[in-house]
């Protein structure tokens, strides 16, 4: 007897003896489909693993026009020293007059860009939406590389602490409670703002009031030692929630703890040989970055008329033009420490 079924790519024979089924031929399976047909592509993509983007949360954006040359100048006059001396009114001695002086801070401006080039094959045969992946790709790369070029400008204050409250014997230490106190100590010293306000505690359950700090950003390989720093508030006890950013993960002290993957980690170079972890905590107003009007950031798109003599291909880039710049180096802390969980 012959079975037939419904679909003519699918005919199936089958022989039956005394009410059995004994033997079946010519059946399609996996093996002999083609490999398209046994591959479903899915039309939404799959997350793309982006880091957080810490370094720059705090910096100052500043413009600087077009035609203004390549160098970008800020000046800050220093204070005037108090004078508790009273004048000599009886004898009209004249006062010297008080010395003024100032500080000029440069920042050179300088151009960043990356391009992908893309065939017309691969535009004709691919399944996935590559010009909108591209330009979301591009996009996150500027993004990443606006966030290190603020990380290696963090890390050349002068401002600097080794963590030695820590238990592990090593140089530095893991960071400890006392490590947070000397820090606030010392940007206090400084006259550095704090950049995070008070919240005040509200009638929830588990919320307790947060007081004044500055930004802690460091290497998400801390967070562990950081959960176990005295007087630590976890982000999900913050009163207010409207006022927490995704990579915020706490507050201990006077430091407000961000956490990234693209956290600044030396290896290797502690006295036992661990790997040592930077972090900066900069106050309010002290560091920033210079853009200049109509270079700020660009996408840029060729289409194969125009990239290519044969149309072969098409190219999608991005550029910017900006510079990074610590304003006040007394402002920016660096501290130093390894690991202890």
């Amino acid at each position: 007897m012959t079975v037939s079924g419904s679909s003519p790519r699918c005919v199936v024979i089958i022989e039956i003896y005394n009410q059995g089924i004994i033997m079946a031929s010519n059946i399609i399976g996996p093996a002999t489909l083609a490999a398209p047909v046994q591959i479903w592509f899915e039309e939404m993509l799959l997350a793309l693993e982006i880091p957080n983007y810490i370094h720059g949360i705090a910096a100052q954006r500043k413009q600087m026009p077009g035609r203004s040359g390549v160098t970008w100048r800020g000046r800050r006059y220093n204070l005037i020293t108090p004078n508790v001396v009273p004048l000599d009114e009886d004898l009209g001695v004249e006062v010297p007059p008080t010395p003024v002086s100032k500080v000029d801070v440069d920042a050179r401006l300088r151009t960043y860009g990356q391009y992908v080039k893309v065939t017309e094959t691969t535009t004709a045969t691919a399944q996935d939406p590559i010009f909108n992946v591209m330009t979301k790709l591009l996009a996150e790369a500027m993004r990443g590389t606006e966030d290190q070029l603020f990380r290696e400008i963090l890390a050349t204050s002068a401002t600097f602490l080794n963590a030695t409250g820590g238990t592990n014997g090593d140089n530095p230490t893991n960071l400890a409670y006392s490590d947070i106190q000397r820090g606030t100590k010392l940007l206090q010293a400084n006259k550095a703002k704090t950049i995070a306000q008070n919240i005040e505690a509200q009638n929830k359950f588990g919320t307790a009031p947060q007081r004044n700090a500055y930004f802690a950003l460091c290497h998400t390989d801390l967070s562990a030692d950081i959960e176990a720093l005295g007087n630590f508030t976890h982000v999900s006890q913050y009163p207010d929630q409207s006022k927490v950013s995704v990579a915020e993960w706490g507050q201990s002290g006077s430091f407000r703890f961000f956490l990234s993957t693209e956290g600044k980690l030396i290896p290797g170079s502690s006295l036992l040989g661990n790997d040592v972890y930077e972090m900066y905590v900069p106050a309010m107003e002290s560091y920033g970055v210079i853009d200049q009007n109509n270079f700020t950031a660009d996408l840029i798109y060729h289409s194969p008329k125009y990239a290519d003599a044969l149309e072969q291909y098409w190219t999608l880039a991005y550029k910017m033009r900006q510079a990074p710049i610590i304003f006040n180096d007394a402002w920016v802390l660096r501290m130093r420490c390894t690991l202890l969980i």
